[in-house]
């Protein structure tokens, strides 16, 4: 009877081999999963300035022109206006140099003037350096109304008051409200608008 020998199969090398296969395997895991988390920063990276610099773009086109009046660059003209409280009578010449100035010509009865007067509220704290000067050619109790709706005696740097000679309409040609004078802490005329402007905007054309 023939013994035929029987050869076992070495488990020391099939383990060692299995081994290098899973290691390899899970080095090409780490791999790929590297990959994947540095191209996903790549694109969130771009995304995320692109959204940026779209928000940006979108921010700078809600900047409107200015209207050309001729009176740019001039010192702001000495005109009077009765305030509040009805016994004060304001001259513009009082107003010191030091700090940008809005002269805001409003009716009270005017949509846009009305939102206008909500927006620079609204970022009442960004603008607490500018100093703003509400006038209308409407009367007395109508200014009042309007003064009363949006609560004006509580902020430092608004106040409001009656154009009763109509200056303001005449200097700048104008019978449109809103209508809005930025002048420099100069007390220059840098722009005016027709209509309403940002807050961003005033202070960019407040700082010419």
């Amino acid at each position: 009877m023939t013994t035929i020998p029987i050869q076992l199969p070495n488990l020391n090398k099939t383990h060692i081999w299995m081994n290098v296969l899973i290691d390899t395997a899970m080095l090409k895991k780490e791999r790929i999963q590297y990959t994947i988390i540095v191209l996903s920063g790549l694109i969130l990276y771009f995304g995320v300035n692109s959204i940026i610099k779209k928000s940006l773009i979108g921010r700078q086109s809600i900047f409107v022109q200015p209207i050309q009046t001729s009176k740019e660059g001039h010192i702001m003209p000495s005109f009077n206006l009765l305030l509040s409280d009805s016994l004060t009578t304001f001259n513009t010449d009082s107003i010191p140099i030091g700090h940008p100035i809005v002269l805001f010509y409003f009716s009270p009865y005017c949509p846009f003037c009305q939102k206008e007067m909500r927006e620079i509220i609204k970022n009442i704290s960004k603008l607490s350096n500018i100093q703003f000067y509400m006038l209308t050619s409407y009367s007395f109790q109508e200014m009042k109304l309007f003064s009363n709706e949006f609560d004006l005696k509580k902020y430092s740097n608004i106040e409001i008051g009656i154009d009763y000679s109509s200056f303001f309409g005449k200097y700048f040609d104008t019978a449109v409200v809103p209508y809005i004078a930025i002048y420099g802490k100069d007390k220059r005329l840098k722009g005016a608008f027709v209509g309403g402007i940002s807050p961003e905007q005033i202070i960019a054309v407040s700082k010419i």
